[in-house]
């Protein structure tokens, strides 16, 4: 299946790459429509997850060399704490620390940009401690 789609991998297990920098390893892919996916969460239940929040979806190769190699080796990032990767992260060029401290609390407007313009499509109030990284690529 090296040319396949994704709807071609319904039933089969994914890792679904959001957005916001989480992964949904090693998850049942249920339907595929053009609002999003469903694939089963960490209890088993089925989750929906928005076209809008995905980054990438990632299947095995299912090549029978490649299969168990894939199965077989851990994913390299799941011992490193998420204090590990901020740390590293914010060293980076073009990515910003934004640090509320304990009891403050901030609105962050989320928008987006179409063939329309620029919309905002949600806020969140964030109450500190909380650090937010912003890549400004």
């Amino acid at each position: 299946m090296p040319n396949a789609n994704i709807v071609d991998h319904i039933g089969s297990k994914v890792t679904v790459w959001t957005k916001d920098g989480n992964a949904a390893e090693n998850r049942m892919l249920h339907t595929v429509d053009e609002f999003g996916v469903v694939i089963s969460n960490q209890h088993g239940q089925q989750t929906f997850i928005p076209w809008v929040q995905v980054k990438y979806i990632d299947y095995p190769d299912t090549s029978p060399d490649k299969i168990n190699s894939y199965t077989e080796s851990p994913w390299w990032l799941k011992d490193v704490s998420t204090k590990e990767l901020s740390d590293e992260l914010c060293l980076r060029e073009g990515v910003r620390e934004i640090v509320l401290l304990p009891g403050v609390a901030a609105d962050i407007n989320f928008i987006e940009k179409n063939k329309a313009g620029w919309r905002q499509f949600d806020t969140r109030r964030f109450t500190g401690p909380a650090t937010i990284l912003v890549n400004q690529d």
